[in-house]
C-alpha cells in the first residue's frame, strides 16, 4: 500500500510538472512498445519457420528493434528519475519557505507575548515601588512635622521661661535697688552727722584755742 501511495503521488507530482508534449512522447514511446511486442509475439512463429527456412536477417531485425527498445526504455526511465528528482526538489523549495515563515511569525508572536509579560510585570513592580516610597514619604513627612512640633514645644516652654526669670531678675533688681537706696540714704545721713558732729566739735576746739593764754599765770588765775 505504501508503494503504491507513494509511486501514485510520484506520478501525481511527475505529471504536474511534466509538459504535455513529453507526456506525448512517452505515451508514443509505450504505445511503440507495445506495438513491437505484439509483433514479437506474432513473429515467433515466423522465426521458427524461418529457421526451418534459414532465414537469418528477419531474427537480426528483430535484435535490433528489441535493442532499441530496451535502450528507449531505459532511457524513458532515466527521464523520468529526473523529473521526479526535479519535482521533488521544487516540491520541497516551495515548502520549505511557508515553513519557515510559519516558524517565523510563531517567534514573532512569542516574543511579544513575552515582551508584554515582561512589560505587565516591570510596570507591576514599578507601581508597587510608588507605592512603598509614598508611604515611606509620607511616614518621614509625618515623622518630620512631629519632630518640629515638638521643637517648637520645646522652644516655647524655653523662652516662656526664660522670660519668667527675666521678669523675676527685674524685679529682684528692682527690690534690691530700692534696698541699696535706703542703705545709701542711712549710710548718706549718718555720714553727715558725723560731718557736722566733727565740724562742731573742730569749731569747740578751735573757739578754746583762741581763748587759751600762754603767759604765766598764777594758780589763782589759772582757778579763775
Amino acid at each position: 500500500m505504501g508503494m503504491k501511495g507513494g509511486t501514485s503521488w510520484l506520478t501525481a507530482v511527475k505529471r504536474a510538472f511534466r509538459s504535455p508534449t513529453k507526456d506525448t512522447h512517452e505515451d508514443e514511446k509505450k504505445r511503440d512498445k507495445r506495438r513491437w511486442i505484439f509483433r514479437k509475439q506474432n513473429t515467433s512463429p515466423v522465426k521458427s519457420v524461418g529457421n526451418n527456412g534459414g532465414g537469418g536477417a528477419s531474427t537480426e531485425a528483430a535484435e535490433q528493434r528489441h535493442a532499441i527498445a530496451v535502450a528507449v526504455a531505459k532511457a524513458a526511465e532515466a527521464e523520468a528519475a529526473v523529473a521526479t528528482a526535479q519535482a521533488a526538489l521544487q516540491a520541497a523549495r516551495l515548502t520549505k519557505p511557508s515553513y519557515g515563515r510559519k516558524h517565523h511569525f510563531a517567534a514573532i508572536v512569542i516574543q511579544t507575548a513575552f515582551r508584554g509579560y515582561l512589560a505587565r510585570r516591570a510596570l507591576r513592580a514599578l507601581k508597587g515601588l510608588v507605592k512603598l516610597q509614598a508611604l515611606v514619604r509620607g511616614h518621614n513627612v509625618r515623622k518630620q512635622a512631629k519632630m518640629t512640633l515638638r521643637c517648637m514645644q520645646a522652644l516655647v516652654k524655653v523662652q516662656s521661661r526664660v522670660l519668667d526669670q527675666r521678669m523675676r531678675l527685674s524685679h529682684d533688681g528692682c527690690s534690691r535697688k530700692s534696698a541699696f537706696s535706703d542703705t545709701n540714704s542711712v549710710w548718706e545721713s549718718r555720714y553727715l552727722q558725723d560731718i557736722s558732729d566733727r565740724r562742731s566739735l573742730s569749731r569747740e576746739g578751735s573757739s578754746i584755742a583762741d581763748d587759751w593764754d600762754e603767759r604765766p599765770h598764777t594758780v589763782e588765775e589759772v582757778k579763775a
